[in-house]
């Protein structure tokens, strides 16, 4: 199962990163000249799309090695919480998300999302927007997965300087 799991991860990331990498390239053909604040906002997503895409290489390529488990799961933190509050919004997903949270309204009410490949940054006042906190199962599921695999994975072969005669 081990090796499987870890080769299911790497592509999904892989497919997560690519999916990430289309919506955003779309994005900024859509846009055109625009501004400077939503390009940076793009480039980060490509950033962090890109990124998901090495993981995924890494984890097909170097199953078990400690460095590539370690970069799957600095992939999968940022996608952990998901916020949507009247001051700002973070949700980015490389992939699929089961986000259950908190719908702040009325009634306080328990959600559940479903997504795909998704980078929304945004700092400010938020019009007419309710409140939602939330945490991504599937990048929680895979953050602990990874880590309990990292824990058993051969530490990393140390190179050491030769001392000094």
């Amino acid at each position: 199962m081990g090796n499987r799991f870890i080769q299911a991860c790497g592509i999904y990331q892989l497919i997560g990163g690519f999916l990430g990498l289309v919506v955003s390239i779309v994005g900024i053909v859509q846009l055109g000249p625009s501004d400077p604040l939503v390009v940076l906002i793009l480039i980060m997503a490509l950033l962090a799309y890109s990124f998901s895409i090495l993981c995924g290489i890494l984890l097909l390529k170097s199953k078990h090695s400690a460095r590539s488990l370690l970069m799957s799961i600095l992939n999968q933190l940022p996608q952990v919480l998901v916020i949507y509050s009247s001051a700002s919004i973070y949700k980015f997903v490389a992939g699929i998300a089961i986000i259950v949270g908190i719908r702040f309204n009325l009634t306080h009410t328990l959600s559940i999302k479903f997504t795909a490949s998704t980078f929304l940054v945004h700092w400010g006042e938020v019009l007419n927007q309710e409140e939602f906190y939330g945490v991504n199962f599937v990048a929680l599921f895979l953050v602990v997965a990874l880590t309990q695999r990292l824990m058993r994975a051969p530490a990393p072969a140390r190179i050491t300087p030769p001392l000094p005669r």
